[in-house]
């Protein structure tokens, strides 16, 4: 009678097991991929570089225009009297210290807008993502950084720019 019940019980647990086989499905993406490959992507990199290009340029002639005058007040050091020398070289720091000002203004006005951009092209991203995850059944979206091993047929990152290729073309930042 003792192993009978024993053997019940067994039996019991073997059979009676329910294990939940509920699949849920986690993929990752590769945002930095994303943003850079993807034509909206893209656009956005070649409209800010241009920004860059043309910021570089301009720094680049005001600060040739400053040598000269420097120079140009140098080479009048023996021939000004110190109060017109003084005077000049005032002038000069003045415009120096105007130049560096409009320069880090025009960097932070570049990085802002390489920010807005960015949460411009992830609020477009982010309704394609929750499209695809319904209509796939995805649970969770991981980003790659945050991902330290994973199977490569769980990047679903080609996927998202093929989706976000056909859907927007470019993105003007003006």
């Amino acid at each position: 009678m003792k192993y009978l019940v024993k053997i019940f019980v067994i039996i019991i647990f073997l059979f009676c097991n329910n294990l939940s086989y509920a699949e849920n499905l986690i993929v990752y993406i590769d945002m930095e991929k994303i943003l850079n490959e993807s034509k909206s992507g893209m656009s956005i990199n070649k409209q800010l570089e241009k920004i860059h290009k043309m910021n570089i340029k301009e720094f680049k002639k005001i600060e040739d225009e400053l040598k000269k005058k420097e120079e140009s007040i140098i080479a009048q050091k023996n021939i000004l009297s110190k109060e017109d020398y003084t005077k000049k070289i005032k002038i000069l720091r003045d415009n120096t210290n105007s130049y560096r000002k409009n320069r880090q203004e025009k960097i932070n006005l570049l990085t802002k807008k390489r920010m807005e951009s960015s949460s411009k092209l992830l609020s477009i991203i982010n309704p394609i993502l929750s499209d695809y995850s319904k209509v796939n059944n995805i649970s969770i979206i991981l980003q790659k950084k945050n991902v330290v091993l994973a199977k490569t047929d769980l990047n679903i990152t080609n996927k998202i720019i093929d989706i976000l290729n056909s859907k927007i073309e470019s993105i003007n930042l003006n």
